[in-house]
């Protein structure tokens, strides 16, 4: 378990973490790119979801999304609490999750900071 942990980039690693970390797998930033689409089916846990709504709220979400979000994970909510990746079509891997990032409804960090 710790190896595949230590394989995984950190959530909220910044663009230039996300590169050097792909680059050192072989992956280009295209690569890189296709595989955070994977991020358009399933589900993250509270607290992934709160972290850029407490105790600030990132200023990079669009409001509205961010209303939503803090509506679905109040702040001292529970980890079992999750929210969809992708909200347009959760169950389907579609162009939606990038569409959402273009219009700064990312809920994944690695995902918004791609857009940048």
């Amino acid at each position: 378990m710790l190896e595949v942990l230590h394989n995984l980039p950190d959530p909220f690693s910044n663009v230039q973490n996300l590169k050097n970390r792909f680059g050192v797998k072989g992956l280009s930033m295209d690569e890189m790119v296709t595989l955070s689409g994977a991020h358009s089916i399933g589900v993250s846990h509270y607290t992934s979801s709160t972290r850029r709504l407490y105790p600030r709220q990132d200023t990079s979400i669009d409001p509205v999304f961010a209303a939503q979000l803090t509506a679905s994970c109040p702040q001292n909510g529970s980890n079992s609490t999750t929210v969809q990746l992708d909200v347009v079509s959760p169950n389907r891997l579609d162009s939606s999750y990038y569409k959402n990032l273009q219009i700064r409804r990312g809920l994944v960090l690695l995902g918004s900071n791609s857009m940048a």
